[in-house]
């Protein structure tokens, strides 16, 4: 185990690798001040990620840089080399998957991967699978890559593929490496875009094949230049949009963090992916600026990083981003207009991964602060849906432990209700407390201000049903609690996340019983 007392750091920029006793580096760290940073880890009760670190380290080496940035861009060179196994790893990735060509093999294979090997050449994330595995086909056709594990290529026999002309077979014909590897060199070189080249060698072989009356040969080389120029390359490698941007908000708890993706393109979003990694990290914004590091190459980098908190060092980070991806990437926290509401999805999308398995906590928490009888366990919303009075109807939706509980769902066709959405709720909380429906909820959530809720009491103080009820005002997301309490919670909030999720899914159901009926009438 690494002690203190062997470490004799300088006190300069630059950044720090922990190694084992084998020298493989396990965490590479950057700072201003390498002494005050390294001797950081070894307080007297260390994290349990600290902890496991220092167990397995040795030894310690140090790099000096002149300032901060460019330790900045240093520690990210060494990261995506290394990918040391304490930096960040993420556990619930969803990843675009890449086309691999095995380069570091001594006969490269063509794969469909979403980790790619080290010594490996690898496309950009690819948005659509089904045209990654297209481009696997192409380079079988064309270059004769072979595609089989290793456990298949040691038994040095042609399978199908080498019989229908997919495969050339290196298996059975080692001999011919040579000629195999330069296939295997211009498939790299066509997925990196230098086709043109690729085809005036294909098309030069394909002549003297001819000149030599290897017809059936030269047919094929033929048919492959033909493949090669119409295959829509660009179409297939995830390049992002001039306009696109990310958008990503943090939830950091204690020695591990969850970060929720939106990549948005044309002002919508087309994917969302929610990251859990172990972090070393101090605050949010160092977490942050971990992830940005560890997770964006020039690959997928966007016109724009949209993040809660900013990194540390966010004017370094959005410098060197720019720099790789040979224009600008601007790194931002938005605070109004589309993409603060975009942001703002993003942290309630978050919340409800963050807190889905530890709902007791949020329920307590929303219990004390609002001055609730019942823990709110079983929760059920109501909304009402209209177009200008007409063709009204109710919506009651349920969540239990948090989550949606959609066949206990219910419908309500507004019948004797006055004009207004006031009476339409008092008509719905009637017809669902009336008939005594089991099981009765802890908490009633009115899509509402303080007069949605006061008719809400009153038809309580009718029928005498036991829920605890509140209403949540789109305005300000302001809570009014039947207590008299009322509140506003952060936007980062549990509390938050669950009663405008209970809300919204109320609103959604009732706006869609609202069309179906509207679609009946025409």
């Amino acid at each position: 185990m690494l002690k203190k007392s062997d470490l004799n750091p300088p006190a300069e920029p630059g950044i720090y690798l922990f190694r084992t006793a084998t020298g493989k580096v396990l965490y590479i760290g950057k700072a201003a001040n390498l002494k005050q940073r390294v001797f950081q880890y070894f307080l007297s009760s260390p994290a349990p990620v600290i902890a496991r670190l220092l167990e397995r380290s040795h030894a310690v080496d140090f790099v000096l840089t002149r300032d901060p940035a460019e330790a900045l861009q240093l520690e990210y060179n060494f990261i995506h080399h290394y990918r040391p196994p304490f930096n960040v790893r993420l556990k619930d990735d969803k990843s675009y998957p890449v086309v691999e060509i095995t380069m570091g093999e001594e006969f490269p294979g063509v794969y469909f991967v979403r980790q790619p090997r080290e010594h490996s050449f690898a496309t950009p994330p690819l948005v659509d699978a089904g045209k990654a595995r297209a481009m696997i086909e192409l380079i079988m056709r064309v270059f004769r890559l072979r595609n089989c594990k290793d456990n298949v290529f040691r038994r040095r026999m042609p399978c199908l593929y080498y019989h229908i002309g997919r495969c050339s077979a290196p298996c059975a014909f080692p001999e011919q490496r040579d000629e195999y590897l330069r296939r295997a060199e211009d498939a790299v070189a066509f997925l990196q875009g230098r086709r043109l080249g690729v085809e005036k060698r294909l098309e030069t072989v394909m002549r003297e094949h001819a000149r030599q009356l290897r017809f059936e040969e030269a047919q094929r080389l033929k048919e492959a230049l033909e493949m090669l120029r119409n295959f829509p390359l660009r179409s297939v490698v995830a390049a992002r949009a001039k306009n696109g941007y990310d958008v990503m908000v943090m939830h950091l708890s204690a020695e591990e963090a969850a970060v929720m993706r939106f990549r948005v393109e044309a002002g919508r979003a087309v994917s969302r992916d929610f990251f859990v990694f172990s972090t070393l990290a101090g605050n949010p914004a160092a977490a942050m600026e971990e992830f940005l590091v560890t997770d964006y190459k020039k690959a997928n980098l966007p016109a724009a990083l949209e993040v809660d908190p900013l990194p540390e060092h966010a004017l370094e980070l959005e410098r060197m981003f720019s720099r790789l991806a040979g224009r600008s990437v601007r790194i931002h926290a938005p605070q109004r207009g589309q993409r603060r509401r975009m942001l703002d999805l993003a942290h309630r999308n978050l919340g409800l991964y963050v807190n889905r398995d530890r709902f007791s906590h949020v329920a307590a928490e929303l219990r004390r602060q609002l001055g609730l009888v019942h823990l709110p366990a079983r929760i059920e919303g109501v909304d009402i849906s209209h177009f200008s009075g007409r063709e009204r109807v109710g919506a009651v939706v349920v969540f239990e432990n948090g989550r949606p509980l959609s066949s206990a769902y219910r419908n309500y066709l507004i019948r004797n209700a006055p004009a207004g959405d006031t009476h339409a709720i008092r008509e719905v909380l009637q017809r669902r407390f009336g008939r005594k429906d089991p099981p009765d909820p802890d908490l009633v959530l009115i899509d509402g201000g303080i007069d949605q809720l006061r008719v809400a009491m009153e038809v309580k103080a009718k029928l005498g049903f036991r829920a605890d009820l509140i209403s949540l005002a789109k305005s300000e997301e302001r809570v009014f609690a039947e207590t008299g309490v009322t509140a506003v919670f952060p936007t980062a909030s549990p509390l938050r996340f669950l009663l405008q999720n209970v809300r919204d899914e109320a609103h959604r159901r009732a706006v869609t019983h609202h069309r179906k009926r509207r679609m009946q009438k025409t």
